[in-house]
């Protein structure tokens, strides 16, 4: 079973407009809002793709009811520690001229000290039953910058391994504890370590420095551009597929559940990739906020071409 993580859920709301005008009058022409968050969008991408998978995090007293609903909709069982506060809106304006997607992110009611204790000893106990715990996204404020290094200690304490998707000092600690993979996009791998990367050659080159830190897979999403995934031995890249764009939301949490089903079925490191930019391309195809299906999946993964670095 996969497990994934939510310290910061949140409810996306989004606005579709023709054409995007700043500082100008703009007309909204759909608009929908969705419960969300990192790891919530994995859960139920894994579930589309065949997994079975639990959510846990944070879950707010006010205002998270419809990620519960989500998840009864969908199917997936949760065990939440709950929190004072409101769930944090995210706005996104989607430009149709463009496909270019504007997202504007709350930082989310604070937690406290026990919060953050209760949460550690859930992961402890649902990493019993885990086989893999994914830890996506971002912290509300009081949440300690080392919490991913903590709560994958635990895991891996338990024989669980762990899949981090995160940025900036999250990240650097959170690899402190080893997960097994961590996906960062290349703006997040170039603001995180301080690199500018030019080409696949220096993705390789960062990539084996944080796997020499303890991580054993490093995967890089790169947009348009499609992405690596480079291991302590081999080194992969995929091109994106040319699709017709509906939304970009949820895409590199899409990616990230189909690493996790390849891990689990023990493919090997490039299909591992074809299976992440498959399901990536299922859910980029897809309007607004809604996220990768089976059948686009299963379509676009015999589509995925990989070559070695």
């Amino acid at each position: 079973m996969l497990v994934t993580v939510t310290l910061n859920p949140c409810i996306d709301r989004l606005a579709e407009v023709e054409a995007f005008t700043y500082g100008g009058m703009n007309r909204v022409t759909h608009s929908r809002s969705d419960a969300a968050g990192k790891g919530v969008n994995v859960a139920v991408a894994y579930a589309h793709l065949g997994g079975e998978s639990l959510c846990t995090g944070f879950h707010y007293e006010s205002g998270s009811g419809l990620i519960t609903e989500l998840l009864d909709t969908e199917g997936i069982p949760y065990d939440f520690v709950t929190v004072e506060g409101t769930v944090r809106t995210n706005f996104k304006i989607h430009d149709r001229a463009t496909c270019r997607t504007t997202e504007i992110n709350e930082w989310g009611s604070p937690v406290g000290e026990e919060a953050v204790a209760a949460l550690t000893d859930k992961v402890g106990q649902l990493a019993e039953r885990a086989d893999t715990i994914v830890f996506s996204g971002s912290v509300p404020p009081g949440v300690p910058a080392d919490i991913y290094r903590t709560l994958i200690g635990t895991a891996r304490r338990a024989g669980v391994q762990c899949v981090l998707d995160a940025q900036g000092e999250l990240l650097q600690r959170g690899i402190e504890a080893g997960p097994i993979l961590i996906k960062p996009n290349l703006y997040e791998l170039e603001s995180t370590f301080g690199v500018k990367i030019n080409d696949t050659a220096e993705i390789v080159s960062v990539a084996r420095t944080l796997i020499g830190e303890g991580v054993s897979m490093v995967a890089v999403t790169l947009g348009s551009a499609g992405a690596a995934i480079v291991d302590a031995q081999e080194a992969w890249y995929a091109p994106a597929i040319t699709v017709r764009i509906g939304g970009l939301c949820g895409a590199g949490d899409s990616a990230v559940a189909g690493f996790c089903r390849a891990m689990e079925g023990g493919l090997a490191l490039p299909e591992i990739l074809r299976y992440g930019v498959a399901a990536a391309t299922a859910s980029v195809t897809l309007p607004g906020t809604r996220l990768c299906a089976r059948a686009d999946f299963e379509e676009y993964l015999g589509r995925v071409a990989i070559e070695p670095l």
